[in-house]
């Protein structure tokens, strides 16, 4: 979650910088306090975007360093959260540079108030979508149909649950506790996954080819 937040807040400064700032040229970073198109503002802008740089650097490390359990599962839910972060950077920005400040107005002029107050809605707009759809993504019912892959099963064993603690929800790779009100589960102790492929640190390959067959039937092993 946090790792899409600091994502999205990164890029959405990006996206107004370009937008705003460099296409449709509505305004600098102090085009407020300064003329356009001078030293000052000119600085201000580069330095703005070192700063949306280095938060997108910061989501970048925070994602690659993430525990296995704690990334997200599939790609709409890490779309979420950076959609939901886009929104915090146009809620942040909107009201301390438009409102409480005035380095700038999203674009100048007799309906200035009308753009920062856009400016505004659309953000919570996007913090509203973002964050139904992060969570809409992780609370799908799970299908029994569904292969479990072998990159999920590593996930898996990587969580450091205690044993028997791995609990494979059919298709939806989620890691659970073991009395989901019934729901289509197989939970296996760590030390029998690893005893079926008969190898200490097995491939991804090897964990597939488990996989599938564990996936053919609900089996409770280990307790």
């Amino acid at each position: 979650m946090s790792a899409g937040l600091v994502l999205g807040f990164g890029l959405g400064g990006f996206v107004d910088g370009i937008v705003a700032h460099q296409l449709l040229r509505w305004h600098h970073m102090l085009s407020g306090w300064y003329p356009e198109h001078t030293d000052a503002t000119m600085a201000a802008d580069g330095l703005f975007h070192l700063g949306c740089l280095v938060v997108v650097l910061v989501g970048v490390a925070l994602l690659a360093t993430a525990r296995p359990a704690d990334l997200p599962s599939r790609g709409p839910r890490l779309a979420g959260w950076m959609l939901a972060g886009w929104g915090w950077f146009n809620l942040v920005e909107g009201i301390i540079d438009h409102h409480l400040l005035g380095v700038h107005h999203v674009r100048a002029g007799p309906h200035q108030l009308a753009y920062d107050l856009g400016f505004l809605a659309f953000g919570l707009l996007l913090t509203a979508a973002g964050t139904w759809l992060a969570g809409s993504t992780g609370s799908s019912p799970p299908d029994a149909s569904a292969t479990v892959r072998g990159r999920d099963l590593r996930r898996l064993l990587d969580t450091g649950l205690p044993d028997p603690a791995l609990v494979l929800v059919h298709g939806r790779f989620e890691v659970a506790a073991a009395d989901q009100r019934g729901k289509a589960l197989e939970v296996i102790s760590r030390e029998e996954l690893l005893r079926r492929t008969g190898k200490a640190d097995p491939t991804d390959a090897e964990l597939d080819q488990h996989a599938r067959a564990l996936s053919t039937a609900v089996t409770t092993l280990g307790g």
